[in-house]
This record gives C-alpha cells, structure tokens and sequence, in this order.
C-alpha cells in the first residue's frame, strides 16, 4: 500500500513510499532517503502533483513511537502555511533532533545503571570555618545565573519581574550585549 511521508527536511510536501505494514496517519516511521535512512511521519495528503514518474521506495520500519494525534497533524499543517514555513522544516522542529525517540523496555536501561560509591569529603579546619561562617551569615550572596537572547519584550518582562524581585532580594542581570541591570 502507498503512504505519504513527510519527512523533516526543506520541503514542503510528503514523499510517496509503500509498506505491507498497516500504518496510519501520525505513525513514526524510518524510510531511505538518497544514502541516509531519515525518520518521518505518515501524512494526511499526498503530493499533488501526480506527473512526475519516479520509483517508489520501500518503508523500513514503524518506530515504537506513540503517533502524533491529528489535532497535532493539522497544527503542523496551519503552521507551515500561516508561518511560511516549508512542512517538512515545520515537522523538524517538532522532532527538534531529527529523530523520533523510541520507547524503550526498562531492562534495556539496566546498562547505563552503576553504583556510586558515596565519598566522604573532610574540610580542613580553615575550611570548616569558612563553611559554618557562610552559613550563619544571611547576607552571603545567593541566586541564578541566566543566559539567553532577549528580544524587546523579553526585555520589558524581566526588567518588571527583577524591579519587583530587586525589593527584597539584590538582583544583578548581565544582558547579551555586555550591559547589566
């Protein structure tokens, strides 16, 4: 049987393959692509243009993946047109790495498994003191350190959220561009 597969790359209609498999719409498959074998997912329309002659390649194998619902399909769908995003860039960032993420049996787990031993860690006196000293002061500088881009709103939101967070607790914000709040 034919189905249409979309596949996580800059175009923007799905590739026509075939499979005895019964698959459905959303179902996660691995298919040849040229020398690669890429993950994709079984789309809801074929190409349209049905004058080309090609041969139809072979689907490899269903991933033991949850399909994606069609309410998840047809989002996919709007957001490529509304965007003006190719579907198959749109379906890429959906898989984020390119790849789907099999579910796995636990006991295939059990080799990443390993026993920590438990050190015991001794401060020197100097350091103990230091330790208890940090402690018992209240002032001693505790927070977060973020990186990321802001855009203007970004901006406006964390200079709001800082002002109201900077009466209580002292606030100090590095900005991309080399600046501070």
């Amino acid at each position: 049987m034919k189905y249409p597969v979309l596949l996580p790359n800059i175009f923007d209609y799905p590739f026509t393959y075939e499979s005895s498999l019964k698959l459905k719409i959303g179902d996660y498959v691995n298919v040849p692509f040229g020398k690669k074998i890429i993950t994709g997912v079984i789309w809801d329309k074929f190409e349209n243009n049905d004058n080309k002659n090609f041969k139809i390649k072979s689907i490899i194998e269903k991933l033991n993946i949850e399909p994606l619902k069609n309410e998840t399909v047809n989002f996919l769908n709007w957001f490529s047109e509304y965007n003006l995003v190719p579907l198959g860039m749109t379906l890429k960032i959906h898989l984020l790495s390119g790849n789907g993420i099999e579910k796995k049996n636990k006991s295939e787990y059990e080799n990443y498994q390993s026993n920590f031993n438990k050190e015991e860690f001794k401060l020197s006196d100097e350091q103990e003191k230091a330790f208890k000293n940090i402690i018992k002061n209240d002032s001693f500088f505790r927070g977060s350190i973020f990186n990321f881009s802001i855009t203007d709103f970004t901006l406006k939101f964390l200079l709001s959220l800082f002002s109201n967070l900077s009466q209580t607790t002292p606030v100090i914000t590095f900005l991309p561009n080399g600046t501070f709040i």
